[in-house]
Formats: structure tokens, sequence, C-alpha cells
């Protein structure tokens, strides 16, 4: 094939490549990223279920539709695919509970007994609220649904698109009140303004230390504890990276209570050795208030409007009044079991930032937190934020909630840094290096469950869904943050830190390789098309034309040169600078 062809060739693979990004993600324009993006749509894409209408949150650890995940799923698809968006809403919100419940899990009935606790499991016939034509768990996850569902208008961009998302907003928006309400009425029996959570793994943060005293205090004799078979330590690299059998034993023990009581949470309330009140999931229900009340505005229903911004506010004003511990600086949870905080670090305990808008005295307090070793380090030398304090004892690398680091932890946090931090330049550096070092593991790692915070190794169930749709919001909404340079750099050096040995991250980086080839590329012929315009130009206009060309030729080299003597006078007056 003539050089010139070739050329042209990859020429046209470049620009059709790059057109077809475009329509998935325009505000990303480098072709490294947009492979990035590419690649984390491939997860979502690959984990979604027709018959379910939903995504599985991993392939290989969950086959059924978790709550918390679809609403960061749907954040993911309302980029580029709003059809997928609204359904992976719908699938949940049609397994909504008659109380208003939105259950944790709405389980896959073609999917196999690969999963504990399974649906015969939850009895949850022995509510009268269970809804009719779904299998559910019978516990909640943090309400992030309002904010997707926003989300998904926003970010529609043609006509269709926008007509779709507002018809979902006016069938969303009665289900989502229902929610919200469930939530305030019977979770908030002393009406504080502040819900509990009634099961770790409402909090999403399962097996964080934080619960560790709360379930020691639960002792049971054998007899107490359902029989069950656990199928979840087999599906990942290593036993340690789930939750131990003291644990699961409290964790089957709760959902007794539950079907005991007929989910009555008057009763549950009453009688469980587990209630808290969660900061994280507190936080997130005060932002989704401010969802809820975007999108009641939207559909002209201003009176429900200010009704849902005044309940938003009265939860922020709740989280910083009784969660936030002066002495310590830090926000967090509240045992009403044993009636005082749980003053253990972890990472929920930041995501505060998320829900409200805080003093500058809070926000100096959490920034400094998040300098410290505990944490990110002075320097920013830490991967990301670990999910508890490094220097708390029931700190490890790679078990779970009890310390590796999670995307949609750093999503929130930097969320909150920047709603918070305008002024402030320390959280404004901090939510800048939390994207970039989130973006650049995953791109060495891979789309995983969660990471060691150190050493950035990839742990949990793989072709993690949030993790991916997660990138996708970020990068398609924030890109100009994250400069391909920065990108690519971070990138190299993150796989060589982790040390790769999966053909498939190769295999990636190879495809990233051969994006930013074909930019080579499409730049190379740009400016042979400039060069053969120019020529074109002289042949066509005789001598006066040729005269034109030598001119303008000459002077681009003398432009070139007075900038390379400039850079040059630079280099000797200034010592160079090491960038993060």
């Amino acid at each position: 094939m003539p050089k010139s062809t070739t050329h042209l060739f990859l020429l046209t693979v470049a620009l059709s490549v790059s057109a077809s990004l475009a329509s998935l993600c325009p505000a990303v324009t480098d072709p490294t990223q947009q492979a990035f993006v590419t690649s984390a749509k491939a997860v979502l894409d690959g984990n979604w279920v027709t018959s379910m209408n939903s995504t599985l949150p991993s392939p290989n650890l969950y086959p059924h539709q978790w709550s918390w995940d679809s609403a960061f799923i749907a954040l993911g698809y309302s980029h580029y695919d709003t059809h997928k968006a609204i359904a992976e809403t719908d699938a949940l919100f049609r397994a909504q509970w008659r109380n208003g419940l939105l259950p944790h899990i709405v389980f896959n009935p073609n999917a196999d007994e690969s999963y504990f606790p399974g649906p015969a499991f939850w009895k949850i016939h022995t509510s009268p609220a269970h809804p009719l034509n779904s299998q559910t768990s019978g516990i909640v996850q943090p309400p992030v649904h309002a904010i997707a569902s926003l989300a998904i208008y926003n970010n529609a961009k043609s006509a269709q698109q926008k007509k779709l998302a507002m018809h979902h907003l006016q069938s969303v928006y009665p289900k989502l009140v229902n929610w919200h309400n469930y939530l305030y009425n019977e979770r908030d029996p002393l009406k504080e303004n502040l819900v509990y959570i009634r099961h770790m793994w409402e909090s999403g943060m399962d097996n964080s230390p934080a619960w560790d005293d709360a379930l020691n205090a639960i002792q049971l004799t054998p007899d107490q504890i359902p029989q069950y078979t656990r199928v979840d330590k087999g599906k990942v690299g290593s036993h340690h990276e789930r939750p131990n059998s003291h644990f699961y034993d409290r964790a089957v023990y709760l959902i007794k209570v539950f079907y005991d009581n007929s989910y009555d949470e008057q009763a549950i309330f009453k009688s469980s050795p587990f209630l808290i009140q969660d900061v994280l999931f507190n936080s997130i229900l005060a932002r989704a208030g401010e969802a809820l009340a975007d999108i009641a505005h939207i559909l002209g229903k201003k009176q429900a409007a200010v009704h849902h911004r005044e309940q938003s506010a009265k939860t922020a004003a709740a989280i910083s009044s009784k969660l936030y511990h002066a002495e310590d600086g830090f926000y967090y949870d509240y045992d009403m079991v044993a009636k005082k905080l749980i003053r253990t670090k972890i990472s929920g305990g930041l995501v505060a930032l998320y829900g409200a808008k805080v003093d500058s005295t809070h926000l100096n307090s959490i920034v400094n937190h998040l300098y410290d070793p505990a944490f990110l380090g002075p320097d920013l030398s830490s991967y990301t934020i670990p999910s508890v304090a490094r220097d708390d004892p029931g700190y490890t690398n790679t078990t779970y909630w009890k310390g590796p680091a999670w995307i949609n932890i750093n999503y929130l946090v930097r969320d909150g840094l920047l709603r918070n931090g305008n002024g402030n330049e320390d959280a404004v550096k901090i939510a800048k290096f939390l994207k970039t070092r989130s973006m650049s593991m995953l791109g060495a790692a891979g789309f995983y469950e969660y990471f060691n915070p150190i050493s950035g190794s990839p742990h949990g169930g793989h072709q993690f869904s949030w993790s991916a749709a997660l990138t996708i919001d970020w990068m398609c909404s924030t890109s100009s943050e994250t400069s391909p340079i920065g990108f690519v750099s971070s990138l190299i050096t993150n796989m060589v830190r982790i040390r790769i040995s999966e053909w498939g991250y190769v295999l990636a980086a190879v495809l990233l390789f051969g994006m930013a080839s074909a930019a080579y590329y499409y730049t190379w012929i740009s400016g042979k098309a400039k060069t053969c315009a120019l020529d074109s130009f002289s042949n066509g206009n005789g001598e006066n034309g040729s005269d034109k060309a030598r001119d303008h030729t000459d002077s681009r080299r003398a432009a070139t040169l007075a900038a390379h003597l400039r850079h040059r006078r630079r280099s000797t007056s200034m010592h160079p600078s090491r960038a993060d």
C-alpha cells in the first residue's frame, strides 16, 4: 500500500473512531481518554441483562439488581443511553414495597442459587407491604435515586431524549416521594430528621469497623443463628477479601429479627440490637432531597419543591448538630442502642460534605483529616481514600470495607469538596487529586470493585458496574480537569506500580497506544494537508503566490526560533519543578 494511501486509511480510522466516541461523550476529545470512556461503556453494556431490564453490579459475584448500584449505573447511562438509564431505574421501582420501601436487592428470577441470602431467606411475604410481583430483600440502601433521575433529565441531549426524560420524571416522582416518605415516617421515630439503618448492608459499607462494637454486643447462641451456606468466598481472589463468619452470623440473625416482626418498623425499632444513624446514608438523603425538590420544580410542583428543600435542609442541619464531634473535627455515626457516637473514622464521615454546605470550621477539619497520613497524607501520597483510617485497629488493605478504597466514595467526597470548597484551595486541590488518581487507577487495573489504597492493586468483583458508570459520569461531566498528558503519564506509572500480570491490561494499554497513534496520524495528515493547500495556493497564483507562501513559511520559522530562544532563557533562569 503506498505511503499516502496508508496515511489516508489511518486518518479515516481515527476520524471514524473519534466521531463515534464524540457521540458518546462530547466533552472528551483526547483519544486516550475517549478509549477509556469506551471501555467503561463496554462494562455497562456487557453487564446489562435484557430479561431484567437492569444491570448486574458484577457478573462473577452479584447476579441480581442492587439498589444504590443501579442509581450510580443510571448516572453512567444518562450520558449516552437515556432508554437504558430510565429502564434501570424503572426496574428497581417496579419492586418498590407498598409502604414505600425500596429494596436493596431485586432478585433475578432466571439466576441460579449462586448468591446468599437468596429470596427465600428474606421471607418478605410476612409483611403485608411486600411487592406482589417481585422477589426482593427486606432492607434498603442509600437513597441515591432522585439524584440519578434528575441526572437523566439534565444529561438528555436531543429533543427526543428530553421528552423521554421528562416522561420519566413524571412517572418516577410519586415513587421517589413515597420512598423518601417511608424513610422519614418509618425510620425517624424520634423526629430528629435523621433516619436510622437497621442492618449493616443498608449503609452500603457492609463490614465497616464502625459496626464492630455494635455487632460484638450481639451475643448469640448457635440455635439463634439461622442455618445458612455462604457462596461468595469462592468468587474472589482470596476469602480474606470477604466479611468473616462472625459478621455473617449477625447479618443473618438481624434478618430473622425483621421477618419475625413481619417487617413492621415500629416493632423492629423496639427489638433490633442494631440501629444506627449513619452519616453517609443521611448525607445522601439530604442531597437526594435537593434533587427531589429540583424534580418537583421541573414538573411545576412549586409547593412540593419548597417542602422537599426544607426537609433536606433539616437533615443537613441535623447531621452537623448531632453527628459532628467538635473535639475530633469529624462526622461520626450514632448508635441508637448504645446511645453514643461511634468514634471510628470511616470514609462515610467524609461524605457529610456531599449532603450539606458546611461552615468553614467543619470544612477545614475534614480537609485536615484528608491531609492526615491516616487518609491521604500531607503530600497526597495515598492512592485514594481508605474506607477506614489507616491507624484504626480494624484496618486492612484488602478486606472489603475494612480499609480498601472504593470509587463511589472518592466520587462523593470529591463532589462534597467542590460543593463546599469555593475559595478553599486545599479542598479544590484534593478534589482534583481524587479524580485524577481514581481514573488512572481504574485505567491501569481495570474496573474492579475496590482497591488496595496503598498499592492500587484491584480486589473484589471484576467488571464492576458502578466503577465504570462513575468513570463515564466523571469524564463526560468534568473531563477538562484531567489533561491528556497527565492522564497517560499517571496511567503508565500506575500500571507499573501495581505490577500488571493479566494480558487484558496489556491489551488495554495497546488500545490506548493505538488511539494515541491514530491521533498522531490525524495531526500529521492535517499538517500535510495544510502544506498541500499552501503549495496549491502558490501554483495557482504564479510568482506572487509563491512569494506569499515563502513569506508565510519564513514568518513561521522566525516565530518558532523566537519561541525556542525564549524557552532557553526561561530554562536557564528557573529550576524545574516535579509534577504530581
